[in-house]
C-alpha cells in the first residue's frame, strides 16, 4: 500500500529499484541502518502494545535510498533529506539548487516537472551508480494503475548522448507540456464502461476528470453546501465534519468491510478536516472516532505525525507571515506571498495557500486569507478561513466558494483579488455589528 496519497518511483543504472526503496521504514540502531516496509513497521509496534515509548528515530518516506555510509528520504516534494548512522541529518535545498559533496561523492538535482503538476524528478550521482527518483501525488508503489505511474514507466529511460553523457529523461517524441500530462492524464487515455466516484467535491469544474468520457454511472459524496448536480447519484450532508465521516457511517451501516487501513485512513480524513477536532466536532463525530481507535488501535501520534511534520522551509514561511501580515480595522487579516517571497523562502504556492490554516486563533482577527499566484497561468489563488463572519458566499462571487468558514477563489486579475479582500474585510464589519446587536438585546 502506499505511504500517503503520494508516492515514488526510484531507478539505479537503469533499473527499476522502486520495491526495494519506496515506503521505507529506517531505524539507526548501534550505528547502522535498519529498514523495514512503513506498514509492516507500523504494525509491529501497534502490536507490542509497550507503554514505552521506542526513542530510537524512524526515517521513513515515500523512498529512501540505502548508500551505506548515509541513506537519503524523499518526502512528497519537500527538499530531501540525508541521514547518517550517528543520527545527524541535513536538508538538501534542492529545490532552490543542486547538490554536489565531492568528499561524499555525491551530487544531486532535481526540478518540478511542469510548474503546478506536484511531481518532483531527482537525479543522484553516487560514486559509479546512477539513481533517478520520481515523487508526486497518486505515482509509485501503491498507485501502479494511474495514467501518471503508467506514462512514467514507459517512457523512463537512461540515455547516453553522443559526448558519453549519460542521464535520465522522460523519453517522447512530441512537444510536452508537463502541466497537461501530470494534471490531465486521464485525458491521454482510452477509458470506458467506469464507475466514476467524486468524493468531497461541490461542482464539476474542481473534478480533475474528463467528462466527456464515457461513464456507466457516476456518484457523489460530499459535505459542502450544495452548488449543483453534476452525478446520477449524489449523497451530500453539509453537516458532516468530512467526507470521511459520510463514508464511514456508510461502512457502518451497510455490508461494506472496515479494516485497520481503510479505519487508519478515515481517521486521518475526518482529524485533518477537523483540524484535530477544533471545528465541527460533534458528540457524534467524537463517538465514531473513540470507536475506531478502539477497535483498531490507531496510532494517533504517528497520524498527526504524518499530518503536522513540516519542513524547516515552512515554519520560516509562517513566521514571515506573522511578522507580515496585515490587519484592518474590522478584523481580517490578509497577505500577498508571490514568486519574489517564496522564492527567498524556497517554498512554492502549494505550501504557501496551505499556512492558511495555522492563523486560527489571533485574537483580534476574524477571518484571514493568504494569496498566491500561479505565474505561468497567470492565476491568483485565494485561500480563506473564518472564525465567526460567513464567507462563502462572498468567494462565489469571484469563482470560488466552500465552506461558511473555509473557502477559497481562483481569480485571473489582482483588481479582482484586492475587490475579493475588500469584500471580506466589509463581511468582517457586518460580524462585528450583529454580535454587538446580539449582546445589546
Amino acid at each position: 500500500m502506499a505511504y500517503s496519497d503520494y508516492g515514488a518511483y526510484i531507478w539505479k543504472n537503469g533499473e527499476n529499484i522502486t520495491d526495494d526503496c519506496a515506503d521505507i521504514s529506517c531505524k539507526i540502531i548501534d550505528g547502522k541502518f535498519i529498514f523495514d516496509n512503513w506498514y509492516e513497521n507500523l504494525i509491529k509496534e501497534v502490536n507490542e502494545k509497550s507503554d514505552k515509548k521506542e526513542e530510537i528515530k524512524t526515517i521513513s518516506g515515500h523512498a529512501v535510498i540505502n548508500l551505506e555510509e548515509f541513506c537519503i528520504a524523499f518526502y512528497k516534494t519537500y527538499n530531501p533529506k540525508i541521514y547518517y548512522p550517528n543520527g545527524e541529518c541535513k536538508e538538501l535545498e534542492i529545490i532552490k539548487k543542486y547538490y554536489k559533496s565531492p568528499k561524499e561523492k555525491l551530487y544531486i538535482r532535481g526540478y518540478n516537472l511542469g510548474y503546478q503538476t506536484g511531481y518532483f524528478f531527482y537525479e543522484i550521482d553516487y560514486k559509479e551508480d546512477k539513481y533517478c527518483v520520481i515523487v508526486g501525488s497518486a505515482i509509485g508503489k501503491g498507485w501502479d494503475y494511474t495514467p501518471a505511474s503508467k506514462y512514467v514507466v514507459k517512457h523512463i529511460i537512461l540515455f547516453e548522448r553522443c559526448d558519453g553523457e549519460v542521464f535520465y529523461k522522460i523519453d517522447t517524441k512530441r512537444d510536452i507540456d508537463w502541466d497537461i500530462v501530470f494534471n490531465k492524464l486521464d485525458r491521454l487515455e482510452e477509458v470506458s464502461d467506469i464507475l466514476l466516484i467524486v468524493v468531497d467535491t461541490p461542482d464539476k469544474k474542481r473534478v480533475d476528470f474528463s467528462f466527456t468520457t464515457s461513464i456507466d454511472y457516476s456518484i457523489k459524496i460530499d459535505h459542502h453546501p450544495f452548488v449543483e448536480k453534476f452525478c446520477d447519484l449524489e449523497y451530500i450532508d453539509d453537516t458532516a465534519s468530512s467526507a470521511s465521516e459520510i463514508v464511514l457511517e456508510l461502512i457502518n451501516e451497510t455490508p461494506l468491510v472496515n479494516s485497520f487501513d481503510i479505519a487508519n485512513t478515515i481517521f486521518t480524513g475526518i482529524a485533518s478536516d477537523t483540524n484535530r477536532f477544533m471545528f465541527n466536532a460533534s458528540s457524534k463525530v467524537l463517538g465514531l472516532c473513540s470507536r475506531l481507535l478502539e477497535e483498531y488501535k490507531i496510532d494517533t501520534q504517528l497520524v498527526y505525525s504524518n499530518l503536522y511534520t513540516r519542513p524547516l522551509t515552512e515554519v520560516r514561511l509562517q513566521g514571515y507571515i506573522g511578522l507580515n501580515m496585515k490587519v484592518t480595522e474590522n478584523g481580517f487579516g490578509y497577505i500577498k506571498l508571490f514568486d519574489d517571497v517564496l522564492n527567498n523562502l524556497s517554498v512554492d504556492s502549494g505550501s504557501a495557500g496551505n499556512m492558511v490554516n495555522t492563523f486560527n486563533y489571533i485574537e483580534g482577527v476574524y477571518a484571514w486569507a493568504v494569496v498566491t499566484k500561479d505565474s505561468k497561468n497567470d492565476l491568483f489563488k485565494v485561500n480563506i478561513r473564518s472564525r465567526g463572519p460567513v464567507i462563502n458566499s462572498v468567494a462565489e462571487k469571484y469563482n470560488g466558494g466552500g465552506h461558511k468558514f473555509a473557502s477559497g477563489a481562483r481569480i485571473h486579475d489582482e483588481e479582482q483579488v484586492d475587490l475579493l479582500l475588500k469584500d471580506l474585510d466589509l463581511a468582517c464589519l457586518k460580524y462585528i455589528e450583529e454580535e454587538v446587536a446580539k449582546n445589546e438585546d
